[in-house]
């Protein structure tokens, strides 16, 4: 037994020694080198040679590579590349890494043991010492040069190997136990979730998810996951959940698509101009002009019970509106008419458009019997529009606006939350507006998602004064909409100009061409009203016409 197992030892010394990367007589420099020869040879193959392709490397600046030795790393690395190259040129299979596979398999075995017997892990306690190593290998027929360079060799691998065997053992019956209980929560849920939809959708029961979702010590009992690990069960009531709510309402939702057959009317309506209505009332109609092609509008009756009301009272059907323009030219200045049938009291109706999952207010002219609001072509068409009418019982009416020239547009920004007014119930319009009030105006209507971080805003000596709302600054800052004063102070509470202003909204919007001279040359015809920015751009802009400004911007959205 002793002579064969020496016999055996011998021939891996002469595998080591004499194949074409000999184990022990080349630097990590070499092997790297040698890698990347055969990766290169697969890329040119015999188009190039060795040295011609070594050289491609070199203006590559060998493609990222550091050399491990400072003094004879390149040289190394080189000849290895070249070896590897002509290897793969002549088909030679790179020879195994004993050291590493060995120790990799030593460090394997005791990380999975240690863990198996519940020993801390500790892979420098397992690993052999080096007269343990040379003598298991009987590296004693070797030179030291090579004993040195298996050792540290094998030492690295086994410490890898360990701790991935350690690790793979703590941590994998936990992952695959979460693993399948996600999926056996995910198809459960499924189940259930489509069971009780399609039960509410034949009862006449409003959506709601929520009606009969079992509590997580229901879903326990349901499933007996009592007897399981802790980890299973929390991720089967995760999957359950989450599986549950999405299977719930696509199922209910496709019920009632199904059955919304016979709630849309259609129409094609020519360049004339015509009208579509719905059988309860609700209408749309299109002035002749506005297309110059034939349109195809449909109007599509929704169940309400799918949309959040946003704590105002629905007074109508809700509608989606459909209008396709295929030639997609239009002239925006005919107006195209929304109608919806009402007849309560008009002072706090609206109507109102659905705009990212919000309600978003159009100013609504109510007259008897019916309310109206008229919108641009290009808010409504090749798009779907959704509108519905609403009372908001919690609206403000901010009395000093009532006869002010710039009362419809202020009250529309009420109505959307962009304005709140103050304490008083007044606006101030014909107050300057600071530095701060417009950022935060602006912040409302680009609904800017505000940073956590609000170091740039910190930077001012007079943070203090605007720490309330240092969010919105910082965003400012961070996007280059706004800059400070070269003494350090931001000035919060300065009236700003119509000249800053302009600034601003040309950086907001991206638009350099847009002026404030624009803006106040049609609120002069359309309200009759001489902006002080006809004197000096540097007066300060009014808080009605700040509002004006940002209402007539915007109406694009809605």
């Amino acid at each position: 037994m002793k002579r064969n197992k020496l016999v055996f030892l011998s021939v891996i010394i002469l595998l080591l020694t004499f194949s074409g990367v000999a184990y022990g007589a080349y630097s990590p420099d070499y092997d790297a080198g040698y890698s990347v020869g055969r990766e290169y040879f697969a890329k040119y193959g015999t188009a190039l040679n060795a040295e011609n392709a070594l050289t491609i490397h070199a203006l590559n600046g060998y493609d990222g590579y550091v050399p491990k030795d400072a003094t004879n790393g390149w040289k190394d690395y080189s000849e290895g590349f070249k070896a590897g190259y002509n290897d793969a040129l002549n088909g030679v299979s790179p020879s195994v890494n004993y050291a590493e596979a060995l120790g990799n398999a030593e460090g394997t075995r005791f990380g999975a043991r240690d863990y198996k017997i519940g020993v801390s892990s500790n892979w420098k306690y397992r690993l052999p010492s080096d007269s343990e190593i040379v003598t298991k290998y009987n590296l004693t027929v070797m030179n030291a040069e090579y004993r040195i360079k298996f050792l540290e060799t094998f030492k690295v691998a086994f410490e890898k190997g360990y701790n991935e065997a350690y690790e793979k053992a703590l941590i994998e019956p936990v992952r695959t136990s979460m693993s399948q209980g996600l999926s056996d929560g995910n198809n459960a849920g499924n189940i259930m979730g489509k069971t009780l939809a399609e039960r509410d959708f034949m009862m006449k029961y409003n959506i709601n998810y929520k009606r009969d979702l079992p509590t997580d010590e229901e879903i326990v009992t349901m499933f007996n996951l009592t007897k399981d690990t802790n980890e299973y069960k929390d991720a089967f009531i995760q999957g359950f959940i989450a599986n549950y709510e999405v299977s719930y309402n696509q199922t209910y939702r496709s019920l009632a698509a199904s059955e919304a057959q016979n709630r849309t009317v259609y129409k094609i309506i020519g360049i004339s101009g015509d009208n579509i209505a719905h059988n309860n009332g609700f209408s749309v109609t299109i002035p002749a002009g506005v297309f110059y092609k034939d349109v195809y509008v449909s109007l599509e009756n929704q169940y309400s019970e799918y949309f959040n009301t946003n704590g105002m009272t629905l007074v109508s059907d809700i509608f989606k509106v459909k209008l396709d323009n295929p030639s997609i030219s239009l002239d925006n200045e005919g107006l195209i008419d929304i109608e919806f049938p009402y007849y309560g009291k008009p002072d706090k109706v609206g109507i109102y458009k659905l705009v990212n999952e919000k309600w978003y207010y159009l100013p609504t002219l109510a007259t008897e019997g019916k309310i109206k609001a008229s919108v641009m072509p290009s808010t409504i068409t090749n798009k779907e529009s959704i509108y519905a009418a609403f009372i908001d019982n919690s609206l403000k009416t901010l009395i000093d606006t009532r006869t002010h020239w710039a009362k419809d547009e202020i009250n529309t920004m009420v109505r959307r939350n962009i304005i709140l007014g103050y304490p008083d119930e007044t606006f101030k319009p014909e107050n300057k507006i600071t530095r701060a009030e417009f950022l935060i105006l602006l912040s409302r209507i680009e609904d800017w998602t505000l940073p956590g971080y609000v170091e740039n805003a910190t930077y001012f000596k007079d943070y203090k004064t605007f720490e309330n709302y240092d969010r919105i600054i910082s965003y400012s800052l961070s996007m280059g909409y706004i800059k400070g004063y070269p003494d350090r102070t931001f000035r919060p509470n300065d009236n700003i100009s119509y000249k800053e202003v302009e600034l601003i909204i040309q950086r907001v919007t991206k638009n350099k061409n847009f002026k404030w001279a624009d803006i106040a040359t049609q609120m002069m015809y359309d309200k009759t009203v001489r902006s002080k920015s006809f004197d000096n751009m540097n007066n300060k802009i009014t808080r009605a016409e700040a509002s004006y400004m940002l209402y007539h911007l915007n109406e694009w959205r809605y």
